[in-house]
């Protein structure tokens, strides 16, 4: 899945490492800021939105713990002293010779006009290569300010043929019009060679999600129309491949929400295997007991009758594609929509359902198999959407278990959906680090039904217009990669294209 050789990496989450040098106007400051909040500042999330609310500052889920930040207004030179920068640079990192290499780093960034961050890099032979500059942004309508936005920046290079090692700087100007810049989780790797072209997929998987009633409805045949297009123009190897649909597939668990759902599924038949997980909506209903028996009994009739799913009697399940590619897809065993009022946390795991994943996991490491892991709830602080307030606390006491699990494993994609986010933006694809041994790639599904997009600073609102989207999974010999596709036109439309 990680489609990469590390070579080094920082998450400042740690100690303070001796090793990263500051420097303020080229003067070296010996790893000491030159006062509170002035210049490179090491901190965590928390603490830096504590101590300067607002400004999007709290939606930069992509650090974990800790992070670096040049904080505008300590640091903005005062009236009559001239504009200075502040430099971050790494320890020197070893690379072979020739070697063609990538440059990693998650970015938050606000500014204003004039002089704008700049990363680089500097060989042992001396020689200086820049790799980004924030100069060219565009403003932002809203504010003439550029931003960017929880992006992780992906910087290739070719180490000369005599050079054995590089530093990198991330030089930030400290202007007038500068709000902030923080970055976390450095890396420096040796990607794997692009796929050559004409390459084809050992199996696609797509994965759609949130449904939830009439609108959602009325666009899943040109949804699912839009899929079996894609089978026309990108094939696989093998005929084989499946559809999840990972949770909320109707708005209310009655009778009436799931024979719509049918009669919009067999509109426009999937041509492959269809699977279901269970979302907080199917669980929505009077009587608890009796949705999950709906639930579990509407899935039967989505999904089938494929021996493979024959044994499995509960909300969790596996399906393996031409007897090689597994899909696990989990889900709560319980919710009490009235006891929670409608809210979370919306996840009840048994110790069963747990043990099983676990094993299921390590069965199929073991194997060097790549597992794609179906969840409809999402973790906080992960995906775009997770840092509001109505997705923070999604799988409740479950969540530090179920992170230590999947943490534990290297071999495996999780797919979340429940934030209805277009999978637009920079966050739609991330490396999962809070609590986790080992980072964990996470992708956001997207939704059929109405989209969500920010406002205030913890707070979401509906989008205008149609947003229809899903997920496009290939796997390869070496390599997995996903896509995101809208189907809010005629034609799919490629969106975005993930690499973890």
């Amino acid at each position: 899945v990680l489609a990469k050789t590390v070579l080094w990496t920082d998450t400042f989450d740690g100690p303070v490492a001796d090793d990263w040098t500051l420097a303020d106007d080229g003067r070296e400051t010996a790893g000491v800021a030159a006062g509170p909040w002035i210049g490179w500042t090491r901190t965590t999330r928390d603490e830096w939105v504590d101590a300067f609310h607002g400004d999007q500052r709290r939606t930069f889920t992509r650090a974990s713990r800790g992070l670096m930040v040049v904080e505008g207004s300590p640091s903005r030179p005062r009236r009559g002293q001239r504009a200075w920068r502040a430099d971050l640079i790494s320890p020197s990192v070893p690379l072979a010779p020739g070697a063609r290499c990538e440059l990693a780093f998650d970015s938050h960034y606000r500014g204003g006009r004039g002089p704008a961050p700049l990363v680089f890099i500097r060989f042992d032979t001396g020689e200086r290569r820049d790799l980004l500059s924030y100069r060219h942004l565009l403003p932002d309508p809203s504010d003439g300010r550029r931003r960017v936005v929880r992006r992780r920046e992906r910087l290739r290079f070719q180490v000369p043929a005599d050079a054995h090692a590089a530093v990198g700087t991330w030089r930030c100007p400290a202007t007038a019009t500068l709000r902030y810049w923080a970055i976390d989780n450095v890396e420096v790797s040796e990607p794997l060679p692009d796929l050559a072209p004409g390459t084809l997929p050992l199996v696609t998987v797509d994965t759609i999600s949130d449904i939830q009633g009439t609108k959602g409805n009325r666009r899943l045949p040109a949804v699912i129309s839009g899929l079996r297009a894609l089978h026309r123009a990108e094939p696989a190897r093998s005929d084989a491949h499946a559809l999840v649909l990972n949770g909320d597939l109707v708005p209310f668990s009655s009778q009436h929400s799931w024979r719509a759902l049918q009669e919009a599924l067999n509109q426009v038949p999937y041509d492959g295997q269809v699977l279901a997980t269970p979302g907080n909506h199917d669980f929505y209903g009077f009587a608890p007991q009796g949705t999950k028996r709906r639930f579990l009994e509407q899935r039967a009739l989505i999904q089938g009758d494929d021996p493979q799913l024959a044994g499995f009697d509960d909300v969790w399940q596996e399906y393996v594609i031409d007897g090689t590619w597994p899909i696990i897809m989990v889900g709560s065993e319980h919710y009490n929509m009235i006891a929670r009022r409608a809210g979370g946390p919306f996840v009840t795991f048994s110790r069963r359902q747990l043990d099983w994943l676990d094993a299921r996991l390590g069965h199929w490491e073991a194997r060097g198999v790549p597992v794609l892991l179906h969840s409809h709830q999402v973790l906080p602080n992960s995906v775009g959407g997770t840092y509001t307030t109505f997705s923070r606390r999604d799988y409740g006491p479950h969540e530090e278990e179920f992170v230590a699990i999947l943490s534990a494993h290297r071999h495996l994609v999780l797919y979340t959906s429940h934030t209805h986010w277009p999978i637009t933006s920079n966050d739609w694809a991330v490396q999962y680090r809070a609590g986790a041994v080992h980072p964990i790639p996470v992708v956001s599904t997207g939704a059929i039904t109405t989209a969500y997009g920010p406002s205030g600073n913890t707070g979401e609102s509906p989008l205008p217009g149609e947003h229809p989207s899903g997920v496009r999974t290939k796997i390869y010999d070496d390599r997995v990669r996903v896509a995101a596709w809208s189907f809010a036109a005629a034609e799919p439309r490629l969106l975005r294209r993930g690499a973890f």
